[in-house]
């Protein structure tokens, strides 16, 4: 896994590339590190993708930037110089309408921007349909985070009820699983539509079965790279010492070893 320099990250989406999978990078600031700081090192990971010959992105956290409306664009504007998608990550529930405001308003800095939506979320339904309205990339993910208003709802099938929405309308959707299974049913539904789509997966988690589905189906596949101080629950390299991040990243593994189509 990557660690907490960039270069490790480099070195890692490099190693990456030459068997072609394309990176996001995405850095986890620690716990009341300035928006400024952040605000550099996201600067500073464009410049890292725009040296790898490949469809980089950023990913960023809003949160860890303060919401700031001058930094957002200074990062925004200079990965629209480098010809680097960004993408936003989600939070928790109590931040996704502050996540997807900063969105929308920073539409005009950058002309591939994208917003990351959790199945498990039963907003997510209509924040699907507004991105594709707005032209939105859109990232799904099972999700991390249950949702308040209903903690039982079913992360595979609201994966897969989103996809159904942007089936035909998004510009381009990432299916973020490494759940064989339904990635291959999501991804089989999104190229039947005629949707452009990829496989994106986390680094340092077993791939190999969702990758197989992907090379089955011809849809190119993405590794998600983190790195920074911060913990971050889908990194297994943070997991020393989280247990909380432990049983997430092997949550994931397990599902897609073990689920159902």
């Amino acid at each position: 896994m990557p660690g907490l320099l960039l270069v490790d990250a480099l070195a890692e989406m490099r190693r990456s590339q030459d068997v072609g999978m394309a990176p996001t990078l995405a850095y986890f600031s620690e716990a009341g590190e300035s928006p400024r700081l952040v605000a550099d090192a996201c600067l500073s990971c464009v410049d890292a993708l725009a040296t790898l010959d490949n469809d980089g992105v950023l990913s960023l956290r809003a949160s860890a930037l303060g919401y700031d409306a001058d930094l957002l664009a200074q990062v925004l504007r200079h990965a629209q110089d480098a010809h680097v998608a960004v993408q936003f990550d989600s939070q928790g529930p109590d931040s996704a309408n502050a996540v997807f405001t900063c969105v929308r308003a920073n539409q005009v800095h950058h002309d591939q921007i994208g917003v990351t939506l959790p199945g498990r979320w039963t907003r997510s339904r209509a924040d699907a349909e507004q991105a594709c309205e707005l032209g939105m990339r859109v990232r799904v993910v099972k999700g991390q985070w249950a949702d308040p208003l209903c903690p039982q709802f079913d992360e595979r099938a609201g994966f897969l009820g989103l996809i159904a929405r942007l089936a035909g309308k998004a510009c381009h959707v990432s299916v973020a699983t490494h759940d064989a299974p339904l990635a291959h049913t999501a991804l089989k539904r999104l190229l039947d539509s005629g949707t452009h789509c990829e496989l994106e997966l986390t680094h340092g988690l077993p791939q190999q079965a969702a990758i197989q589905v992907a090379r089955t189906l011809g849809v190119p596949v993405r590794n998600y790279f983190a790195y920074g101080g911060g913990c971050a629950p889908t990194t297994m390299g943070r997991s020393s010492g989280n247990p909380r991040a432990l049983w997430w990243a092997l949550r994931e593994s397990h599902n897609g070893a073990n689920s159902a189509g």
